[in-house]
């Protein structure tokens, strides 16, 4: 890696924990700059603005960090699981918890990344890289991959906004009604023979 290229991975690290510091003040999310999150990394809001022109755009470089972190973590719990709701359980557990963890900003989350239009296919392709992923993954149970993969992420999404919206009193709740939905969609798969499925 050259000096040049370690230098950018230095900035952006910089950036990345100027404004997960910033965001986690009171004042969230909302009430923190541009100017401030420059500042707090030790550079230029020049800078900042050709690593990240919009506050927005700082969002994506801290959402793709962190859970890009929980993503690789889950997709290795996942791949010691035998059982297919074991797995999915494994794999969102490490994601949620990062979006539990804040809700302000998991919300910011949800409306600036998740919610990515066809004008961003960047974001929109990271969304559907991991579904094609995680229907590769459940082949080894069903043939329906793609279907179980789509419904499971589905489930997923909805148990998350819901979480941040504050409707379950604690994460474990929202865990368990994830699991009972999860079990559900598998009572309709197609199963691979040979594979276990839990009895569903």
């Amino acid at each position: 890696m050259s000096l040049r290229e370690r230098r950018k991975q230095a900035t952006q690290a910089a950036i990345i924990e100027a404004a997960a510091a910033l965001f986690a003040r009171p004042q969230g999310y909302e009430g923190t700059t541009t100017r401030e999150i420059a500042q707090a990394a030790g550079i230029a809001a020049g800078t900042l603005f050709n690593y990240a022109p919009t506050k927005r755009d700082v969002v994506v470089m801290l959402w793709t960090d962190r859970i890009g972190a929980a993503a690789d973590e889950g997709w290795q719990a996942m791949a010691q699981q035998d059982e297919p709701v074991d797995a999915l359980l494994a794999l969102w557990r490490p994601i949620i918890a990062v979006y539990d963890a804040d809700h302000e900003l998991g919300q910011v989350f949800l409306t600036s990344v998740v919610f990515a239009t066809v004008d961003e296919p960047a974001l929109v392709e990271v969304t559907d890289g991991f579904i094609a992923r995680l229907a590769g993954a459940l082949m080894q149970w069903t043939p329906d991959g793609g279907m179980a993969a789509f419904n499971a992420f589905a489930a997923y999404y909805l148990v998350l906004t819901s979480l941040l919206a504050g409707r379950y009193p604690s994460t474990e709740v929202a865990f368990t009604l994830f699991e009972s939905m999860l079990r559900t969609q598998q009572q309709g798969w197609s199963t691979r023979p040979g594979s276990s499925t839990g009895g569903g």
